[in-house]
């Protein structure tokens, strides 16, 4: 019982990941209604879109040292802090949107799936 429990928790890095890339199909509708209050042009919706992928491979590139530094524990544990921190940026940006703010957000999240391909 434990082990599977240790795997699940393992999994839900991977699952947030999957979060993460899917998070714009289901956000952009809403961003790009003319009659609402939060209104992304093309450009917009475009980078808000792809800066997760962007910055994935950072992500990787980061967990890489910080694996062989500290551990697979760690890592695990660390990839949470982008996660978290990109996520509460998300949905702590106020309306009318700020898009610096989405960017942000979505470049931690793209970082969290970067590190979440490696160690889990």
């Amino acid at each position: 019982m434990l082990q599977l429990l240790v795997s699940l928790l393992a999994s839900c890095s991977t699952f947030s990941s999957g979060m993460s890339l899917g998070y714009s199909a289901i956000a952009l509708p809403e961003l790009q209604r003319l009659n609402g209050t939060d209104y992304l042009d093309p450009d917009q919706a475009s980078w808000f879109a792809s800066i997760a992928s962007i910055a994935t491979p950072l992500g990787c590139l980061l967990c890489g040292p910080l694996l062989d530094r500290f551990g697979r524990r760690v890592a695990l544990i660390a990839l949470n802090l982008p996660f978290l921190l990109g996520w509460a940026t998300l949905a702590m940006t106020p309306s009318p949107v700020v898009t610096p703010l989405l960017y942000i957000g979505r470049v931690l999240t793209g970082l969290g799936t970067g590190m979440a391909s490696i160690p889990g």
